[in-house]
């Protein structure tokens, strides 16, 4: 469910044009084009701000967070969810892991390393955990690059990935019940 479906009002930003007009005219959202500093959007104009897999393309990661605390409204929260530094698929994938993603991911996070990012950019009462959800994308992935040298997203899976792939979530999900920080993703929820 979108969250305009759940009654909020949404702004998109991307720095890619292509990206921004798939957003636009798949999605129906208003995409503003540039840099986030540079949008000349009011500070204090946003209740949340959701980073869904972006802070790990950035080259500055600090410097976006406190653009998202600018922009945020006081008690407003920061949402971000990226790959897991320490999570069981780069165990074991080591660089194959698709989270690596190299040379579009500038900057690799851990819990602890996105918890210290949140708070030393003024953030509070942040909690971060990780999550197995999406260990089966990971999983087949990784496995992809480390059999053929590449994975492409838009390729449908051949049988014997997608079986490796429900497998490994099954995996994953299990031993995240016992270990939380294995998880493929690592999601922060933060204060201003």
């Amino acid at each position: 469910m979108s969250l305009r479906a759940l009654g909020w009002q949404t702004l998109g930003q991307e720095v890619d044009t292509i990206s921004a007009e798939l957003a636009e005219e798949n999605y129906n959202l208003e995409v503003k084009l540039g840099l986030l500093e540079n949008l000349g959007i009011a500070e204090e104009t946003f209740d949340a701000v959701i980073m869904n897999h972006v802070i790990e393309h950035v080259t500055d990661p600090k410097k976006i967070m406190g653009s998202c605390r600018k922009l945020l409204k006081p008690g407003g929260q920061l949402i971000v969810v990226t790959p897991n530094l320490k999570s069981l698929g780069h165990k074991l994938f080591g660089r194959h892991w698709l989270g690596l993603d190299p040379p579009r991911h500038l900057h690799l996070f851990s819990s602890k390393t996105l918890l210290n990012l949140a708070e030393n950019s003024g953030f509070h009462q942040c909690r971060l955990w990780t999550s197995a959800a999406n260990a089966q994308v990971f999983a087949s992935a990784s496995f992809d690059i480390l059999r053929e040298g590449q994975h492409n997203l838009s390729e449908r899976e051949k049988l014997s990935t997608y079986v490796f792939a429900i497998v490994s979530q099954t995996i994953a999900s299990i031993i995240h019940q016992f270990n939380k920080n294995t998880g493929e993703e690592c999601i922060l929820v933060a204060e201003k």
